[in-house]
């Protein structure tokens, strides 16, 4: 199964817009496909070729990755949110369909003044990378901007990288650096009306894509029971791909070719739940580095350290700074 399947209208429309797309799908070890073939990648492709633009394209490059003027009428989850009635019910929307298009994961978390917006990868090691970052912000602060007829600009924009003039220009506000991406907008933004708002046509779109949404949610079911399973096994130690498979009771052949199914590999899932326990045992300030790399998997602190600043993009001493000074 694949994380994404740009169809060809969309990735023609790709091509146009960015024509040097064939390059960096070139370095990413891609291929763009021909004139009315989708484009389809799996999690870990579509993670390189973001990886690429990490190295490749600058602010102004990813500006344009941003612009929704082409995109609205042909990804479900722009198209859901411009027709929604506000900003909040745009976020709800964009939130929901993001991942019919692409395995990106929205966060939304609202409270009486303000709402932040989180993003991350569904799939790899669950980080995405800054350039997916970026261009999802941007996305987002268009389609709020288009539906109000406003220039709205967040209270705070949050990045495990800092962002330059351009970005700066564009948000309105400057970046923070931090262990995790967050976009942060004033509630009474959110609460004003969208002139692009349409029920009649999202009424006649929305059960297509529901149905899209079951049938996505049935194919990942088998990782979230595998992630399940290595977040359990991981603190012991003992979490190799055999005896994983012997605990959902299938050989490790035939875990690993359903994985491959699935579009990642065990490595993958494995990785981004040692993420995942990592980030919950630094927040208990009981627990010594050398705790946390054992319940990780790890034998040598130097591992683990070496292992985190590649999934984070910080030290274990900044994530845990980081998380004192925002709990």
């Amino acid at each position: 199964m694949e994380a994404m399947t740009i169809t060809p209208q969309l990735a023609q429309s790709l091509l146009d817009q960015h024509p040097e797309v064939p390059a960096l799908l070139a370095q990413a070890g891609l291929r763009m496909p021909h004139a009315g073939e989708p484009l389809k990648l799996s999690h870990e492709q579509y993670h390189r070729f973001l990886e690429v633009l990490d190295i490749s394209a600058h602010e102004e490059t990813l500006l344009t990755y941003g612009d929704i003027t082409a995109l609205h009428g042909i990804v479900p989850a722009i198209f859901g949110a411009l027709a929604a009635e506000d900003g909040t019910e745009a976020l709800e929307r964009f939130a929901r369909y993001k991942r019919l298009t692409g395995p990106v994961r929205v966060l939304v978390e609202p409270d009486d003044t303000r709402t932040s917006i989180r993003f991350s990868y569904d799939g790899h090691t669950g980080v995405l990378p800054a350039s997916g970052v970026v261009i999802e912000q941007i996305i987002l602060m268009n389609i709020l901007r288009t539906g109000t007829g406003r220039h709205i600009s967040p209270l705070r924009v949050e990045s495990p990288r800092p962002y330059g003039t351009a970005l700066k220009e564009f948000f309105g506000v400057s970046s923070h650096r931090a262990a995790q991406n967050s976009l942060v907008l004033a509630s009474h933004d959110l609460a004003l009306p969208f002139t692009t708002r349409n029920n009649v046509m999202w009424e006649y779109v929305q059960p297509a894509l529901d149905q899209e949404l079951m049938q996505l949610d049935a194919r990942q079911s088998f990782l979230q029971t595998v992630s399940l399973e290595l977040t359990q096994m991981i603190p012991s130690g003992s979490f190799g791909i055999e005896k994983l498979a012997a605990h959902l009771g299938m050989s490790s052949r035939s875990l690993q070719r359903r994985l491959q199914e699935e579009g990642t590999s065990y490595k993958a899932v494995c990785q981004r739940a040692q993420q995942n326990l990592a980030s919950a045992y630094l927040s208990n300030p009981a627990l010594s580095l050398q705790d946390v790399a054992l319940l990780t998997g790890y034998t040598e602190v130097s591992s683990f350290s070496r292992a985190f600043k590649a999934w984070t993009g910080m030290t274990v001493t900044d994530y845990r700074k980081e998380n004192r000074e925002t709990s």
